[in-house]
């Protein structure tokens, strides 16, 4: 009869957690980095992981419902397939290795190593080279993608902090060194290339600039949006400093104010979560709610059913795994007001599909199937043509797109709206636009889109730089020795245009209809019988261009 009965609870343990794979992620739902304590087998004590290498769970949670348990589980995988890199961990509970949703939504982005499980991969004294840094994408089905690994030696060995992506293409991430800062590499390739910054405990897309933090100090890296060459890394004007920077979290409201809510890690009164209002390059302090040793946070605007704002709500691990709630309920120019509340302490659970205890090293939100980008840009052009510039674009998914504001600049810097064009709502087809902007003369001019949702949120894209001086190169007109007029032209379409040449006094001498082909074109006028000088006018793209002709 025992037997029996410890056959059905196998089969219904098992049969539960072939459900925790085989589900989606949901949204709204966080993830928490689960690393197994496998103490002596990893190099440590009984109670902890040492330096040895680990393998890593992804554990889905609802964060009103803690008590339900795991959602879904994703086991990270331990050995390489050829096209897939292994993606262990360091078991030591002293060093963090970080996930994170891409900014798009899509993905969550996690860091390990290409090493078995048992690898010595040691904080000090081991090179990249050796211990080959490895990243993950996974999707909301729980699909891994391990294409991406670091096999160039970077200084400061496998000490590896945080982690982050905007669309899944490009991965940013924190060395542990004091001289070597932030990089960048490509998803699928194996080269990375530093990007700034020294030492990289946290980093955070800012919309598309990042921002690092480290100690008593935040730095903004380059001005290039999504840089993935060496930049300058300049310091944010902080009027009331974290005594210890651990992870951070930027959000935004729906007129575009931002707040950064950041871990201050220590177990003072001093520590805890504190409050950010973010402007530029200067943040402005905005309190603190008091809570030991937190390492990592995840926050949401909570919107009232008018669309007015209700709330922040965050959620953080400290060091020792417990996870807590923080409800801001003052606007984000406000002073924080709020307090922790602790919806579980996970030291001493042990985790359902290994029966081990286990350590929380980091969260994000759950990966969604759809991009929370209002607008996925595939392409965006700007050429000269003989009525301006042409600007063109495409989308490739739309989600609540009201329209594209056109923006423009003489010098990079500032920039004005020059027009509008409509989006397309919400679409998951490609979406072409274009825009002519024919108030230009001749110089060097800079263009941006700023795409506009329905309920007013935007983002803006990285400008471009396009040179109009078409009115010399699209129309020329000289005199020969026996008053032939020769004209040049370039058409940006193949048209019935007129050429007119008249004299001073406005006579017109000849008027003369043409068909004129795509590119090219070159023809004669006959004015031997008429005196110079000879005013030359012809209409062409909808502009009219003219020489004044003399002898």
């Amino acid at each position: 009869m025992k037997m029996k009965k410890l056959l059905l609870c196998t089969m219904t343990a098992c049969f539960t957690s072939s459900l925790l794979f085989a589900q989606d992620f949901q949204e709204g739902n966080l993830v928490l980095l689960r690393i197994p304590n496998y103490g002596t087998e990893s190099g440590g004590t009984a109670a902890n992981n040492g330096n040895k290498a680990v393998p890593m769970y992804l554990d889905a949670y609802d964060p009103d419902d803690i008590a339900a348990g795991i959602t879904k589980t994703v086991p990270l995988p331990t050995t390489s397939d050829g096209t897939n890199y292994a993606l262990t961990a360091n078991g030591s509970s002293s060093a963090t290795p970080y996930i994170s949703r891409s900014v798009d939504g899509r993905y969550l982005v996690v860091q390990g190593f290409d090493v078995a499980v048992g690898t010595d991969v040691t904080t000090s004294g081991i090179s990249y080279s050796t211990t080959n840094p490895s990243f993950a994408l996974v999707n909301y089905q729980g699909n891994v993608s391990s294409t991406t690994k670091v096999t160039n030696n970077i200084p400061g060995a496998s000490w590896m902090k945080t982690t982050v992506s905007y669309d899944g293409t490009g991965i940013w991430f924190g060395n542990g060194s004091n001289t070597d800062g932030v990089h960048y590499i490509p998803v699928g390739g194996t080269t990375s290339t530093k990007i700034g910054g020294t030492y990289a405990r946290s980093l955070m897309l800012n919309d598309k600039k990042l921002i690092m933090g480290y100690g008593t100090t935040l730095y903004s890296i380059g001005t290039a949006d999504l840089p993935t060459t060496l930049q300058t890394a300049s310091t944010l004007t902080i009027d009331t400093k974290p005594l210890s920077c651990y992870g951070f979290v930027i959000l935004k409201n729906k007129t575009g104010d931002k707040v950064l809510y950041l871990c201050d890690y220590g177990t003072t009164a001093n520590h805890g979560i504190k409050k950010y209002l973010l402007e530029g390059n200067t943040l402005t302090y905005k309190g603190v709610v008091a809570y030991q040793n937190l390492t990592n946070v995840e926050g949401r605007v909570v919107y009232n059913g008018d669309g007015t704002f209700n709330k922040v709500q965050l959620y953080a691990i400290n060091a020792s795994g417990k996870l807590v709630k923080i409800e801001d309920t003052a606007d984000f120019n406000e002073d924080m007001d709020g307090t922790a509340t602790l919806l579980k302490d996970f030291a001493g659970v042990t985790a359902p599909d290994d029966g081990k205890t286990f350590f929380i090293r980091s969260l994000a939100w759950a990966p969604v199937q759809n991009s929370l980008l209002p607008v996925k840009l595939s392409a965006f052009n700007a050429r000269q043509t003989a009525e301006g510039i042409k600007l063109t674009w495409t989308t490739a998914s739309e989600q609540n797109n009201s329209h594209f504001d056109i923006l423009r600049s003489v010098d990079g810097q500032n920039f004005e709206v020059v027009g509008t064009v409509k989006g397309n709502g919400t679409t998951s087809t490609q979406q072409s636009y274009s825009f002519t902007d024919v108030n230009v003369s001749n110089g060097l001019y800079y263009y941006q889109l700023r795409q506009v949702d329905f309920d007013n949120k935007s983002e803006t894209n990285s400008p471009i730089p396009v040179k109009f001086s078409l009115q010399a190169k699209t129309f020329k007109a000289w005199l020969t020795a026996n008053n032939q007029v020769k004209i040049k032209l370039n058409a940006d379409k193949a048209q019935k245009t007129q050429v007119v040449a008249s004299d001073i006094s406005g006579k017109i001498l000849v008027n003369k209809d043409l068909y004129v082909n795509t590119g090219a074109n070159e023809f004669s006028l006959d004015l031997a019988k008429y005196k110079s000088p000879f005013v030359i006018s012809i209409a062409l793209d909808g502009r009219t261009y003219t020489e004044k002709l003399i002898n």
